[in-house]
């Protein structure tokens, strides 16, 4: 048993890890997955465009695992990664449910957004949080909500045992890695199909659709609308980036559905 566990810490020791990246051999995405302290969250889009509105709920995962009391920080960023602002909000009965709207952004646009579930306190033993969240739009009167996407952003503990927003780094490697991903959807051109993409790393992403091409900037997103496509042909998105599943919006008169790719 000792030998595995020392076999297991070499493998994943910083140095073996680069050189599995580097030569692609079992390559260790998630940078979270050995860190033994930290809060990590989605990077979501936030949205008050084209008569959107941004709508958010949150469960208490502190207070529900490890019984201490905490609280919702939210970070926005503009489309193009840019900080803007950053806020806290309570708990009420264990749960958070929001709306971000032009009120709040004193604009139309979108952006990103994480929400990490910090302590209130200091604390003194080993936390790992990925509180994935339920994201969604309202548009119309109707609202459609999907969970988180991918883990993307965390912030380690620091040497005073707090979590400071000063440590906010990518939970993913940025390494370049090519992939290829199939919409498990089929459009219909009598909708509007948008694909909703976020980059989690510290470098720029390429993603390629069809013969379309886009480059986002870390902790940025773009909204790419889908046109001039077969029916009977899967969307294939290639990227640089090794997961480049979207959230997929689909519109037709006062109906949209909101969800994964």
């Amino acid at each position: 048993m000792r030998l595995r566990k020392l076999i297991y810490k070499i493998l994943n020791s910083q140095i073996i890890r680069r050189l599995r990246n580097f030569s692609r051999i079992k390559p260790a995405f998630f940078s979270f997955d050995y860190e033994k302290n930290y809060i990590a969250s989605d990077l979501f889009i936030w949205r008050n465009d084209n008569g959107f509105e941004t709508v958010f709920k949150a469960s208490n995962i502190m207070q529900k695992y490890y019984n201490a009391d905490s609280y919702l920080k939210f970070i926005f960023f503009t489309n193009n990664g840019e900080f803007l602002f950053e806020f806290n909000q309570e708990f009420e009965d264990k749960f958070i449910n929001l709306k971000f709207d032009s009120k709040l952004f004193k604009k139309n646009s979108y952006g990103t957004f994480c929400a990490f579930n910090f302590p209130k306190k200091i604390i003194d033993f080993e936390v790992n949080i990925t509180n994935r969240c339920y994201l969604g739009y309202k548009k119309n009167n109707s609202v459609s909500m999907a969970h988180g996407n991918l883990v993307s952003q965390m912030i380690k503990v620091d040497k005073q045992g707090n979590f400071d927003i000063k440590n906010l780094q990518p939970a993913v490697i940025s390494n370049r890695y090519k992939s290829k991903y199939i919409i498990q959807k089929p459009f219909k051109s009598s909708y509007t199909n948008y694909l909703l993409f976020t980059n989690p790393t510290s470098r720029n992403i390429k993603i390629t659709i069809n013969s379309d091409k886009l480059e986002i900037l870390p902790r940025g997103c773009a909204i790419y609308k889908l046109s001039f496509f077969d029916e009977h042909k899967p969307i294939e998105i290639k990227s640089d980036f090794f997961f480049s599943r979207p959230y997929v919006i689909s519109e037709k008169g006062n109906f949209f559905d909101f969800h994964h790719g």
